[in-house]
């Protein structure tokens, strides 16, 4: 009966949501660097780990706090939420493009480590398109969130959380062996 009661109130109900996603991500996070760990060298992990941990910072300097500012605006915005989404999607998508070009082509003095990225136009672009992706899902997430629709935020957590997998399959696959083909510049 009491739980029924909770679970009927949106506040307790959302706030369950978001633990889940939490613990979701947490979970699948832990088992991926674990598999990932068990398959590749040390040195791999260690600059895939740096790397992502590189996006997840330019993703969060990306966001201004905008994603903040839609937790607290967008619900009483109106007939206006629409434009006020929009140009915040705008906006921090911009800037994570252009913090990480600002990365990559500072990356020798502050990660020289990573110089991996700016040497293919693929990991280039690809690193660009990681920030850019990890800005725009947090950003939704939160306006998930703001529109009392957190029960979304744990689906795409739950999304994200099995297309992370993706990599390691596809790389334990040979894919990897297609990758280094194409960045070599290997023909017929």
């Amino acid at each position: 009966m009491r739980l029924r009661y909770h679970l009927s109130n949106p506040l307790y109900r959302n706030s369950l949501y978001l633990i889940s996603n939490s613990t979701i991500l947490a979970l699948t996070g832990f088992v991926f660097w674990t598999v990932a760990a068990r398959l590749y060298p040390v040195d791999s992990v260690g600059l895939a780990s740096a790397a992502i941990s590189a996006m997840g910072v330019l993703a969060l300097v990306a966001t201004l706090g905008l994603d903040f500012a839609l937790l607290r605006f967008l619900p009483g915005s109106g007939e206006q939420a629409t434009d006020f989404v929009n140009s915040c999607l705008t906006v921090t998508g911009l800037l994570s493009l252009v913090l990480s070009l600002v990365f990559i082509a500072g990356v020798g003095v502050w990660s020289p480590a990573l110089l991996q990225i700016r040497e293919h136009p693929i990991f280039l672009a690809a690193f660009a398109l990681f920030v850019l992706a990890t800005t725009l899902v947090n950003f939704t997430r939160q306006t998930f969130v703001a529109n009392r629709r957190a029960d979304l935020a744990l689906l795409q957590g739950m999304i994200f959380g099995v297309l992370r997998f993706a990599p390691l399959i596809l790389m334990a696959s040979g894919f990897t062996v297609f990758l280094l083909l194409c960045v070599t510049g290997w023909q017929d």
